[in-house]
C-alpha cells in the first residue's frame, strides 16, 4: 500500500544558541560579555550563521510553507497541518514531537513528523532524516508518497502523590526518574504489574523506548558500562527497557504492551520524572509519589527521506 500524499506541511525551526543567549541576557553586547572565552562565543555565533543560512535556503525553496516557533505548537496549529518538519537537532525534535504525541493522545488524530538537521557540524541528528539540502532535493517525493514511514513506539506516564495527579508529556526516547540533583542518590521501589521487582539506590532509572537505545544515547552509554555490550532496540519494537543508572546494580527489565511499570518514590529531596530530558514537560516525583508508566497508546509517525 503506497504512503499517503502529505500536503499540509509546517516548518518548526529551533532557535540558535546565540539567539537564546541574547534573549536571556537582553542584548548581544551583554551576552557576549558574559562569556569568558571568546572562542566559545565565536563558535556559538558561527553556528547561528550556519543555521540562518539553512533556513534562508528553505525559505527560497518553499516560500509558501508556513514557519512557526515551537512555542506556537498549539492545538490550533497542530490540527490544521499534517506533517511537521522540525528543523534543528535531536533535542529540538523530541521537544516538539512530545507536543504532537500529547495532541494525538487528547484528540485521537494522528499526525506525521520529520526531523531535519540545521547545522550538521553541531548536531549528530541521530533521530533525524538528513540535512536541508536533502530535503530540498527530495521534496517532490513527498508529493508522490515516495518516502519512508515508521511508527515509533512511545511511552506514557501518570504520577500521583495522593493529592494531585500529574501527567507529563509522552516520551519519544525515555523517561528519567530520580533526584533533581545527581549529587543525591535516588531511592525507588519498582513493580511490573503485580510483581515486585526491586528496591534499590541508584543515580536514577531510565525507561527507554527503541528510539532511545541508539549508539551514543544515554541508555547506550550506561548499558555498555554495565554489561560491556550494546543493546540497540528497533524504534518500532513494542517494548521498553528499564535500567538503573548505577553499574553495580545490574538491574535491567523489559516492559511490554499491556504491562504497567509502577515506581514508588522514596526520594529524600526533590524527585523528578522527565521525558527525553525536557524538564519543562516533566513533573515532580517527591517521596510518597507513585508513577505508572506504560507503552504509549499512540505511535510517533516519522517520515524520512530515501
Amino acid at each position: 500500500m503506497p504512503n499517503p500524499i502529505i500536503n499540509k506541511i509546517l516548518f518548526v525551526p529551533s532557535k540558535s544558541r546565540y539567539e537564546l543567549e541574547v534573549d536571556k541576557r537582553g542584548d548581544e553586547q551583554a551576552a557576549r560579555k558574559y562569556f569568558s572565552s571568546e572562542q566559545v562565543w565565536e563558535d556559538i555565533y558561527d553556528g547561528h550563521l550556519a543555521q540562518k543560512e539553512s533556513l534562508s535556503l528553505l525559505k527560497q525553496a518553499f516560500p509558501k510553507i508556513a514557519t512557526i516557533d515551537r512555542s506556537e505548537l498549539n492545538a490550533e496549529n497542530i490540527s490544521t497541518h499534517e506533517l511537521f518538519v522540525f528543523l534543528g537537532g535531536d533535542n529540538h525534535f523530541t521537544y516538539c514531537a512530545q507536543k504532537i504525541l500529547a495532541y494525538q493522545c487528547k484528540y485521537n488524530h494522528d499526525k506525521y513528523v520529520m526531523g531535519i538537521v540545521l547545522d550538521h557540524r553541531k548536531s549528530l541528528g541521530a533521530l533525524l532524516s538528513g540535512e536541508v539540502h536533502k530535503l530540498i532535493a527530495q521534496y517532490d517525493k513527498l508529493n508522490k508518497g515516495e518516502y519512508n514511514l515508521e511508527e515509533w513506539t512511545t511511552l506514557e506516564a501518570k504520577v500521583s502523590n495522593g493529592v494531585e495527579l500529574e501527567q507529563p508529556l509522552p516520551a519519544v526516547c525515555d523517561y528519567f526518574i530520580g533526584e533533581n540533583s545527581r549529587l543525591l542518590m535516588s531511592r525507588n521501589k519498582v513493580w511490573i504489574d503485580e510483581q515486585e521487582v526491586t528496591i534499590d539506590r541508584s543515580s536514577g532509572i531510565l525507561i527507554t523506548s527503541g528510539a532511545g537505545t541508539g549508539s551514543g544515547s544515554w541508555y547506550d552509554n550506561v548499558h555498555e558500562v554495565m554489561f560491556g555490550e550494546k543493546d540497540i532496540v528497533p524504534r518500532t519494537a513494542e517494548l521498553a527497557r528499564v535500567m538503573f543508572t548505577e553499574h553495580k546494580s545490574k538491574t535491567k527489565l523489559t516492559l511490554l504492551p499491556g504491562q504497567i511499570l509502577t515506581v514508588y518514590s522514596y526520594n529524600d529531596a526533590k524527585g523528578i520524572l522527565v521525558p527525553d530530558s525536557h524538564q519543562v514537560h516533566g513533573c515532580s516525583f517527591d517521596i510518597g509519589s507513585v508513577a505508572k508508566i506504560k507503552i504509549g497508546d499512540k505511535k510517533l509517525r516519522v517520515v524520512s527521506l530515501n
